[in-house]
């Protein structure tokens, strides 16, 4: 892993603005079951303007003094979770797809609604068996009231102890490594609205080579 955890509290100036225009946009369930709830259109296609100014403060977390040399790509969406649909806890898991760095901004929900950091416990452990299942009940949540699906749930999840947790506090902004596992505990009672970004491909534009704030600390003695 080469991005540190970090968490950012009034993220955000425009906070409020935002928030009411993500409540308003219209939003699709996912098509392959990966992931629970509704998410909009690309961030880019929608407000690219916005998108410029959230992934540059982003970058600008993790690089303050190059962050106007950099180039980056970024897939973000805003998401809506209803917890009255997706009841449990979610599945611990990684962001796949290349991405090297995750980042979610709290935007509406209950403050119990954040994000846990998590590190395996069991020698092996499988994170991928049960993602077939996983991405059936995620597009059928009535199958997530059958006894099957608390079983596996429970099964998959029990693999991990928590190291961190973070409250949804509205405008809080957490990134981390995408290789992180990391899960939802609790939905909460009241619909939880976020902003998902993943970036890749993340440099120099005048092609010089970063430096990644883990692996140079982990060059010192």
């Amino acid at each position: 892993m080469i991005y540190p955890t970090i968490c950012v509290d009034n993220f955000l100036n425009n906070f409020q603005k935002v928030k009411d225009w993500a409540n308003n946009l219209e939003y699709e369930a996912n098509s392959d079951g990966r992931y629970p709830g509704r998410r909009s259109d690309l961030l880019h296609k929608l407000d690219y303007t916005l998108f410029n100014q959230i992934t540059l403060k982003i970058i600008s977390i993790l690089y303050p003094m190059d962050y106007r040399k950099m180039s980056w790509t970024c897939n973000a969406k805003f998401q809506k979770i209803n917890p009255k649909v997706y009841p449990d806890p979610g599945f611990i898991h990684q962001d796949y797809d290349d991405n090297e760095l995750t980042c979610i901004l709290y935007l509406d929900g209950d403050f119990n609604a954040g994000t846990n950091m998590y590190r395996p416990i069991v020698h092996a452990a499988d994170k991928d068996s049960h993602t077939n299942y996983k991405q059936k009940c995620y597009l059928n949540p009535k199958l997530m009231k059958e006894d099957k699906f608390k079983q596996i749930l429970e099964q998959h999840n029990n693999q991990f102890e928590k190291t961190i947790s973070f409250k949804a506090v509205p405008n809080r902004l957490i990134m981390f490594d995408s290789g992180t596992d990391h899960g939802v505990e609790n939905f909460g009672d009241n619909e939880r609205l976020t902003l998902v970004a993943f970036f890749n491909c993340i440099k120099r534009s005048d092609d010089i080579g970063l430096k990644f704030p883990m692996s140079e600390c982990k060059r010192v003695g």
